[in-house]
This record gives structure tokens, sequence and C-alpha cells, in this order.
């Protein structure tokens, strides 16, 4: 078990280098200067060099990629250019609250599509199998930009159960965790109908039945657990997307996350803090995925020996 978890820590450096390196040339490479918009378009050739200066861009590229990598070595990702902030704390102060819609979202996915997909499994083929897989396909469809404003319409203007905005208590979060839940939410349930389906058909299953082992016991306690390896996967790669893709979500709710904070970086073309970002997530997702591994390994030890 040791070496499996050593071999996955080990593949995990050169993806990161990868993702450092294509970062930190795109962001060079697209259109649009911090100092451009710092001063505006009236701004003097002499004031542009001296900034360009101050923020160290008058280097060659080669040579502040170098830079960069010398500092990430040492744990420094830089200061922010707008805020001469460290980029470290900026990213520390706004996790926590990428976490929270996180594990809120997560909450609520499994909430919404484990127990639904284990009951159109049951139930496969009927009528409320035939209700939960067309919920599920709408549930997939809507796009965050699209369900986020429609459940603030419906819940915080037309029924004013909820705030509109920003992190608070646990009514805040209802609506934005809602707006990612549900797409995640109907991808876990068709997941978890497909797994049990299939599981459902073995002996063991068969046998449990014909000994009068009651439904709850057979499906809930013995066909999902040896469904679990293709459920894990997807519960992983939610986890991992919820951490990594709450951008458009978290813009839309006043979310002060990292991905509110990606975006306005963004938009200010502020460079050290969109690499800081960027390569927090890069690392927060293949974590995850490492983390996925392990939990392969526990409920399929085989996966230790091919792995």
């Amino acid at each position: 078990m040791f070496g499996f978890i050593l071999n996955r820590l080990v593949s995990l450096i050169p993806i990161l280098f990868v993702v450092v390196t294509v970062v930190f040339f795109l962001i060079h490479i697209v259109p649009g200067n911090p100092v451009d918009i710092m001063l505006g378009d009236n701004a003097t050739a002499l004031n542009r060099q001296a900034l360009e200066a101050q923020l160290g861009l008058d280097k060659p590229l080669g040579q502040q990629y170098m830079d960069y990598l010398l500092g990430l070595v040492q744990g420094d990702l830089g200061q922010s250019i707008y805020k001469q902030q460290s980029v470290v704390k900026m990213i520390i102060r706004s996790f926590p609250a990428t976490l929270e819609l996180t594990l809120g979202s997560l909450f609520l996915s499994i909430l919404i599509g484990l127990p639904l997909g284990v009951l159109s499994a049951i139930k496969s083929h009927e009528k409320l199998d035939h209700v939960f897989s067309g919920l599920s396909m709408l549930g997939m469809s809507l796009p965050a930009y699209f369900l986020g404003p429609l459940l603030i319409w419906i819940f915080a203007l037309s029924l004013d159960l909820f705030p509109v905005s920003e992190r608070g208590g646990i009514g805040h979060l209802i609506l934005p965790s809602l707006s990612l839940a549900i797409p995640l939410g109907s991808v876990l349930l068709r997941m978890v109908r497909a797994s049990v389906m299939e599981v459902k058909s073995q002996d063991y299953i068969r046998t449990a039945r014909s000994k009068g082992l009651s439904w709850k016991g057979m499906y809930f306690k013995h066909a999902l657990k040896n469904a679990m390896i293709p459920i894990l996967t997807t519960v992983g790669l939610q986890l991992g997307a919820l951490l990594t893709g709450t951008v458009i979500t978290e813009t839309i709710f006043d979310w002060p996350g990292i991905g509110t904070l990606l975006f306005n970086s963004i938009q200010q073309r502020d460079y050290p803090l969109i690499q800081g970002c960027i390569l927090f997530v890069a690392v927060v997702y293949v974590l995850v995925n490492f983390i996925t591994d392990i939990a392969y390994s526990y409920f399929n030890p085989k996966v230790r020996i091919t792995g």
C-alpha cells in the first residue's frame, strides 16, 4: 500500500510542472497588459516603462519564468500587482469560502443522487424510473449561468426565502450550493443507477433475495458497496470540479472564494495572482484524484497490484 501511494505521489510532480509552465506562458501570450489597465490610455510611454520595471515585466519572458520557478521552489507565489499583497495569503483567505461552498454542494448532490439512483435501479423500467431519468437529464442540461439566476429569481426575488448573494449563514449557502448540486447530483443519479443495475443481476443478490433479505439491506448495504468503484470515480471528479470550477457560480452569487478571486485577477491581468490561483486549483484537483485512487485501493485491492 505504501509503494502504491508513493508511486502516485511521484507521478503528480511532472503534471504540476506542466501546468505551471503552460499557465505561465499562456497568460503572457494572451492580449492585454496589466500596465495598460492600471495606467489607462492617457499614460505616457515613460510612465509605462517605469511601472513595467517596478513590476518586473520589462525582463525577458524566459527570465521572468525562471524567477517564477525559483520563487515557487521557495514557496513564494509572488505579490498581487494590484493589491500588493502576498498571493499565498490572498488564496488562503479565499479558500474557506470555496471549501464551504464545495462541501455544501457535494452534500446536496450526494443527497440527491445516491438514494434516487438506487431507487431508480430498484424500479428500473417502471414509471418512477422514467421520472427520475427525465429529471436527471433536465438537471444535467441546465448550465450554471442559467440555473443560478433562475434560482435567485424563484427563491430569492419571488418567494423571498433566501438571501440573494454574499457569504453569511446557512441561508446564504443554500442557493449557490443548490445551483452546483443539481447538475452534479443528476450525473451521480445516473451513475448510481447504472452501477446498481449492473450489480443487482449478480448471483449473490439473487441469493440474498431468495433468503428474504429486505430490499434496503440488499441494495443499500450489499449492492451499493460492490458498485462503489464507478461511483467513487464520479464523486471524486465532482469534488475536483466543485473545488476548481466554481468561478461562474461564485461570480453570480458574489461568493468571496477562489473562483471570484481568479475571475477578478483575469479581468485585471494580475499575472502573479492568476498563476497562483490556477496552480492552487491544479494542486487541489490532482490531490483529489490521488485521494480517489487511495479510496479505490480500499474498496478494490486489485487496484494496488495493477497500479
